[in-house]
Formats: C-alpha cells, structure tokens, sequence
C-alpha cells in the first residue's frame, strides 16, 4: 500500500524510480558494510602493532644497577650496609 502512494511522490521528488532506489539503498547498505569491515581490520592492526615483541630488555650495566639500589635504598627497601655490599660487589671494589 506504501509503494502505490509513495512510490510516485519519491519519484518526483528525486527523479529516481523505485527500482532505482532499492538498488541504491543496497548499494549505500554495501557501502556501509564495507567501511565497517575496514575499520575492524584497521583497528585490529594497530592492536597488534601495539603488541610487537622487541626482544629481550637489555641487562643494566653495573652503574644503571647502582641507580636501582639508590632508589631501593631513598625508598627505606634495603638498608645502608646493603647498599654499600652491593655496590663493591657490582663496581668491583
């Protein structure tokens, strides 16, 4: 009943016969779709570039790991004899 009514008012309006518009809305549908399947495939790439594996964390050298104690010590971690126990035995003294 919609289609006798409406049908030639669309048509007039748009220029555009109702065939038409159902292949266009079919076509905007499909459209629509495959913009949704790109932004999944976008956005599951930038996932997993946030996840690449970079190797082994490089072992601190002996001064980096002199830092360390620093701050374990400044935070009341490990005492002050030792800090100094592992400091001569990192630097060798």
């Amino acid at each position: 009943m919609f289609d006798m009514y409406m049908t030639p008012v669309l048509t007039a309006a748009t220029g555009v016969s109702g065939g038409s518009m159902i292949i266009s809305a079919v076509l905007i549908w499909l459209l629509v779709a495959l913009i949704a399947v790109i932004c999944a495939v976008v956005v599951t790439a930038k996932k997993k570039s946030r996840l690449k594996d970079y190797g082994p964390i490089p072992a601190a050298g002996p001064v980096e790991q002199v830092m360390q104690l620093k701050q374990l010590l400044d935070a009341g971690a490990i005492t002050q004899e030792e800090f100094d126990r592992k400091k001569k035995e990192l630097l060798g003294l």
